[in-house]
């Protein structure tokens, strides 16, 4: 005779023994948390809803986010009940620039004299982004944009090596312009590549050996990741090493959908276009290339 006890103390076995290998550690269904760790987080370009899912799953298990109080302001559901302190000074950034390439940013000459405060600063954040780690604690810093790209904060990567730390990538300017002018970046007539650039060849005394006319000798489309460029120089520069009929153009505000706005020309008459759109605000990228050729 079949005993039906004898079946459901048997099933009931089994499924005690399936419960315990899930949560077993290493098996493929348990519920094991992610180790505290740093990450250096994108919010995007633009608007808020520009966040990546990703980023924002990133912040809620934060318990430590570094974040501007402007950021605070546009996600304040996300950042609720979350220890938010200031993000590092950007003089961390500079600092490093000019001890890397022995060439400072720009404008941004940082003394002797200061030094010793950027550094103090510097010592500050690495030891408390360390400790929250260590005692089990996820931090993020938040930035804009794509991190890797033309962002001020990509020095936290060596600086908290130990630590293990990774990049949330986003929407960056790049991406939101590129989508503003409806062209694609390398499928130009005559070239079929883009240098990205900030133009460090303008500067004086400018060191290295990405000089415009190395980069222009390719006719390669360029996209300027400058906001302290001369504009009038570097449109200058550019005639000097492109025939004037190269398209260009500036795309404003990328990524804002209420304020995004192309300004196109070509070499000889994008100055005078600048002009008459009044003053460009910080938040521009400058495109030069013949994929910006209309197609008759």
């Amino acid at each position: 005779m079949i005993s039906f006890k004898n079946h459901r103390t048997r099933a009931l076995g089994a499924l005690i023994l399936i419960v315990a290998y899930l949560f077993l550690p290493g098996s493929s269904g348990a519920a094991i948390p992610d180790p505290a760790r740093f990450f250096l987080v994108s919010v995007g370009c633009g608007d808020p809803d520009n966040i990546t899912l990703k980023a924002q799953k990133t912040i809620e298990k934060s318990q430590l986010v570094f974040c501007s109080e402007k950021m605070k302001a546009l996600w304040p559901d996300m950042l609720k009940g979350k220890e938010c302190l200031p993000r590092p000074t950007v003089a961390i950034h500079k600092y490093f620039v000019a001890l890397k390439t022995g060439f400072s940013v720009p404008g941004t000459v940082i003394k002797k004299e200061k030094q010793v405060q950027v550094k103090k600063a510097l010592e500050t954040f690495i030891q408390t982004v360390t400790q929250a780690v260590k005692s089990g604690k996820t931090v993020c810093l938040l930035d804009h944009g794509d991190p890797c790209i033309y962002g001020p904060y990509i020095w936290t990567m060596e600086m908290l090596k130990d630590l293990d730390p990774k990049v949330i990538p986003g929407v960056s300017s790049l991406n939101a312009a590129n989508a503003a002018l409806g062209k694609g970046l390398t499928f130009g007539n005559a070239s079929h590549s883009a240098i990205l650039t900030n133009a460090a060849d303008l500067k004086k005394d400018y060191p290295g050996a990405d000089t415009l006319d190395r980069m222009a000798a390719t006719r390669s489309s360029m996209v300027i990741f400058t906001m302290f460029t001369d504009f009038e120089k570097l449109v200058g520069e550019l005639k000097a090493r492109y025939p004037e009929q190269t398209p260009m153009a500036l795309v404003v505000k990328a990524g804002y959908d209420a304020q995004e706005r192309v300004i196109q020309g070509t070499l000889a008459d994008i100055v005078s276009r600048v002009k008459a759109a009044g003053k460009i605000p910080f938040e521009h990228l400058i495109y030069l290339g013949d994929f910006m050729e209309t197609v008759e």
